[in-house]
């Protein structure tokens, strides 16, 4: 016990020797260096120049710069199996998978997904099939015979 409160007491001494060591005293000069005070001066009417012409007014704006422009065209052959597992918060997104009539091109399918930040996905080799992993709850897509099938587990 002497021999940890003997080496405590030797740690805060060198500790506290090395920090007087190694802080420097600040510069008072630095620290009282007078600092340029701010005046308005009025403006005389006269020197005021008038505008020349008018100002430019935007009549319209899009609401929301975020928006799409042309509405996204969701695949309609669609098999949805085991609805009644979709989490009770789900929220419609839509994603994209292979098309199942041409494996070359992709299209987009409406799902419902937990909130949740970072699902992990893993996909097929071929790609015709997509898996986003929850944790308890997990949605595998499809894509074959000319049909996307969803299935929530």
């Amino acid at each position: 016990m002497k021999a940890i409160l003997t080496i405590t007491l030797i740690t805060l001494l060198a500790v506290q020797a090395f920090a007087e060591r190694t802080l420097p005293a600040p510069d008072i000069a630095l620290l009282q260096a007078p600092t340029p005070v701010y005046e308005p001066t009025p403006a005389d009417a006269d020197s005021v120049p008038a505008p020349s012409a008018p100002a430019v007014v935007l009549e319209s704006y899009p609401a929301d710069p975020l928006m799409p422009v042309a509405p996204i065209d969701l695949f309609q052959r669609v098999k949805v199996r085991n609805p009644r597992r979709i989490h009770p918060c789900a929220v419609p997104t839509i994603v994209t998978v292979q098309d199942p009539c041409d494996h070359c091109c992709t299209v987009n399918v409406e799902v419902c997904m937990p909130p949740c930040d970072n699902p992990e996905v893993r996909c097929s080799r071929l790609g015709n099939r997509v898996v986003y992993d929850f944790g308890k709850h997990k949605i595998t897509l499809i894509s074959r015979l000319g049909i996307v099938i969803v299935d929530y587990h």
